[in-house]
């Protein structure tokens, strides 16, 4: 149930707003360390659902589920905080969508369903960015975490368009461009992260 602007977080709600970096921590820990065993994968050419398809490849789909369950978590927490405003509805139903198609990846290893999981994931993370600079846009609380959020948004963007390229043209970096995307990510939600968990609010003041 969202709260008022003027209560203050409860702490289990800033918990689940760090779950997105949380979860994305646990995702590269675990997929770095299982590809490090299997010297026949290449980090740099293969893509991260690759993993799914090697022996114990069980420990990838784990991965993909548990990432799923820490960003559904996080979209809890999302719906909770921004009660309403800009992108109030549309923010938390696109990490719901990112968490539901991580955990099809999880199940699904094979093509089509593996591929399809794999489009709206990013699709979904995309848009998110943009709606975060919808978000932020004229809160002084946020300055410039609008412009930082799309630049981001954009980034990913384009090696997620270079990744798809490279994917289907059998380019010798879709690994690289795929972990790419995921690093930079990785990085607008540390710093968030960070920021939430100073008690910077998202709520409409």
């Amino acid at each position: 149930m969202p709260y008022r602007a003027e209560e203050e977080r409860p702490s289990f709600n800033t918990f689940l707003l760090c779950c997105a970096i949380i979860g994305s921590a646990l995702f590269g820990l675990i997929n770095f360390s299982f590809s490090a065993f299997h010297p026949d994968y290449i980090i740099v050419r293969q893509p991260i659902g690759d993993l799914e398809l090697l022996r114990n490849g069980w420990i990838q789909s784990v991965d993909f589920i548990i990432f799923g369950l820490f960003m559904w978590a996080f979209a809890i927490g999302l719906r909770r905080e921004l009660g309403g405003g800009a992108a109030s509805a549309m923010l938390p139903l696109m990490h719901e969508i990112t968490a539901l198609a991580l955990m099809i990846a999880g199940v699904f290893v094979h093509d089509p369903m593996h591929r399809i999981a794999s489009i709206v994931i990013f699709i979904s993370m995309i848009a998110s960015f943009f709606l975060f600079a919808q978000r932020f846009k004229g809160d002084a609380r946020w300055k410039g975490w609008s412009t930082f959020s799309l630049i981001t948004g954009l980034v990913v963007m384009i090696l997620v368009i270079m990744f798809g390229y490279s994917i289907n043209n059998n380019g010798a970096y879709a690994g690289l461009l795929e972990r790419m995307a995921m690093f930079a990510r990785a990085i607008w939600l540390i710093i968030f992260t960070i920021r939430v968990a100073a008690g910077v609010r998202l709520t409409i003041k």
